[in-house]
Order: C-alpha cells, then sequence, then structure tokens
C-alpha cells in the first residue's frame, strides 16, 4: 500500500498493536493485548518523501501489512498522530471525499499488478 499522511513518521519502521473492532460503529481501536476480542495487528512501513503543502507536513509511505485487521493502516498511523490525509473517521481532514490510501501491489489469478505513485 501507499498513503499520504500528516506530519513526518521515522524514515523506517514496525507497528505492532491490538486492535478491537466495534462493528457497530464500524471503527477499531488500539487495546491493551489482554483485551477480550483484541486481534494483533503489524505492519512495516517506509516513508518515502516528505512534503510542506500550505504550512503543514504530509508524507508518502510505503506500507506493507503483516496482518490484515479492519482500518488496521488507518487505525496504527492514526494512534501514532499521523492520520491518513482525508481520513475523516481516525483524522479531522477533508481531501476531496477521499483518503489517500491505494493498494500497490494485487495478485489476480496469477497475474500480479503493481503501481509506483507520484504526487
Amino acid at each position: 500500500y501507499y498513503a499520504v499522511v500528516t506530519g513526518r513518521p521515522e524514515n523506517k519502521g514496525n507497528y505492532t498493536d491490538y486492535l478491537l473492532k466495534d462493528p457497530g460503529l464500524n471503527v477499531s481501536r488500539v487495546a491493551d493485548a489482554d483485551v477480550s476480542g483484541a486481534k494483533k495487528a503489524s505492519l512495516n512501513y517506509e516513508t518515502i518523501e516528505t512534503k510542506e503543502i500550505s504550512g503543514r507536513e504530509y508524507s508518502l509511505v510505503r506500507i506493507r501489512l503483516l496482518t490484515g485487521r479492519h482500518h488496521q493502516i488507518r487505525v496504527q498511523f492514526a494512534h501514532r498522530n499521523h492520520p491518513l490525509l482525508g481520513d475523516t473517521k481516525y483524522g479531522e481532514e477533508r481531501f476531496n471525499n477521499e483518503i489517500a490510501l491505494c493498494a500497490a501491489f494485487l495478485s489476480v489469478d496469477g497475474h500480479e499488478y503493481s503501481i509506483e505513485p507520484s504526487w
């Protein structure tokens, strides 16, 4: 995945948390490992580039999911004060009614597709 997040995360990193899903509200949150229903969520990321736009910093990050949890990327970055651009559920900033998140690699019936973003 690629995403544009607010702020400037470390150059590379791993986020490992336990996420608890609330299906009634369609949200997830970071919880303690011993909370009933909380599931381990891990991802690796690399900050590709950071730009200042209208006095605020935004970073393009490449993300590799190690687990697949409900809203995982959105929750884990927002939990560290780097919500995704346009994510009004876990952040606050609007962006053309879109969230700046896209798949970078897809595999369908043995065919592989990848993208490299530009901004």
